[in-house]
């Protein structure tokens, strides 16, 4: 998905208004892009938290007497899994479980002092849902077309609803009819069809319609 995907999407709705359109280009002006770029990463994030889109790992080095391990990547949004060198995976989250790393928060591990002595294990691989790369006001300078959304064409539909949500209520959603709400609703339903036909990363059998589609 680049861009300009999203500005055409935009455009053909009725948030064309939002938009000011370069008369020598035909293309939608600099100060718009910019101020659409910081609704654009709000969804980025909020689709990437909803959906699990993307992973990455970290290594984490036990130490005796040492039991909370902050994650330090930048781009965390959950902790998934934790497994030891010999590809053992730990349940998490099971309170009083010497072997169940608990995640005091969605980026930190706390385990249980008996953990080292009851796995064995000195060093752990946590898994974990990664977040989009942003895009930075410099990308509101290139030409649309050429700037990648790091997001699935699926998920343009929900996108681009959740922009409109935000331009037309940026306060956030209000009892009754309104415009903003409208989209809400409609970035909702978008949502939910996307979750019906399992447009998830399915880390355990590459069953999802990301790996059928070959978008990973």
């Amino acid at each position: 998905m680049t861009l300009q995907d999203v500005i055409d999407k935009l455009s053909g709705a009725e948030l064309s208004n939002i938009f000011d359109f370069d008369t020598e280009s035909g293309g939608v002006t600099v100060a718009s892009r910019l101020k659409l770029l910081p609704q654009l990463n709000l969804g980025l994030v909020l689709l990437h938290k909803r959906f699990f889109l993307k992973e990455d790992s970290e290594v984490i080095n036990l130490q005796e007497g040492v039991y909370t391990y902050p994650l330090v990547s930048k781009d965390i949004l959950r902790i998934e899994t934790v497994k030891d060198l010999q590809d053992n995976e730990y349940p998490l989250d099971i309170e009083g479980e010497p072997l169940s790393p608990v995640r005091k928060n969605l980026t930190t591990l706390k385990l249980h002092k008996d953990f080292m002595t009851e796995s064995e294990a000195t060093v752990l691989e946590v898994e974990y849902r990664a977040g989009p790369v942003r895009l930075s006001e410099q990308h509101a300078y290139m030409e649309p077309a050429y700037v990648e959304v790091d997001l699935p064409y699926q998920f343009l539909e929900p996108l681009a609803y959740f922009i409109a949500s935000q331009f037309l209520n940026p306060m956030g959603a209000t009892d009754g009819l309104h415009e903003g709400n409208n989209y809400a609703a409609k970035y909702e339903q978008a949502c939910q069809k996307l979750e019906f036909q399992n447009y998830d990363l399915d880390r355990r059998d590459n069953q999802d319609n990301f790996h059928s589609a070959g978008w990973v």
